[in-house]
């Protein structure tokens, strides 16, 4: 196999422009997604602090979980792991070795597909927490910020090529040419 690409938005980007652009994304998503349900809901919003810690809290550990999703649905041996940074609880992923393209694409999409559904799905049910489902809903969408450039970047690559995750680094792997 050959490495076709190395994508590490860190080096490309640097984290501190990586974190401003989600965060960016955040709040209009908020925004695009709140004004028209406030529209149209017409239900009094109820101010409970416990219910907006749960749906942040809960965001990022639900938002691994989808990620983790189509590789269990695939049969791959894949893991959901937790680790401490600065105290915190983070949930973080444990990949395959190699994961081939579709897969890969498909887990990168996954918190958006099903989890902003979800979300939608919870205010018509709970419309009186709409104003907090929403900002969950926004802190997924801006979760999926990096999904999304690393998406693009793997738009590129060959069909059958397979990804293997190194720290940060994912290295577009494809077979080799055999001489003519």
């Amino acid at each position: 196999m050959n490495c076709w690409k190395s994508i590490n938005l860190e080096h490309e980007f640097g984290s501190k422009r990586l974190r401003l652009l989600a965060s960016v994304t955040t709040i209009f998503a908020f925004i695009l997604l709140y004004l028209p349900i406030d529209l149209l809901i017409n239900v009094p919003p109820q101010d409970d602090a416990l219910v907006l810690f749960a749906a942040l809290l809960l965001t990022q550990p639900l938002h691994v979980v989808l990620h983790y999703l189509p590789f269990r649905f695939a049969k791959q041996k894949a893991g959901v792991c937790i680790q401490w940074v600065h105290r915190f609880p983070v949930v973080q992923m444990k990949y395959p070795r190699q994961i081939t393209k579709p897969l890969m694409v498909s887990s990168l999409w996954a918190p958006t597909f099903i989890g902003t559904p979800i979300l939608f799905s919870l205010i018509l049910l709970f419309p009186q927490y709409a104003h907090f489902i929403s900002m969950a809903a926004a802190l997924n969408i801006g979760l999926s910020t990096t999904d999304y450039a690393y998406l693009i970047a793997m738009s590129r690559a060959p069909k059958h090529s397979v990804i293997e995750k190194h720290n940060e680094n994912y290295e577009v792997l494809i077979q080799k040419q055999s001489p003519m």
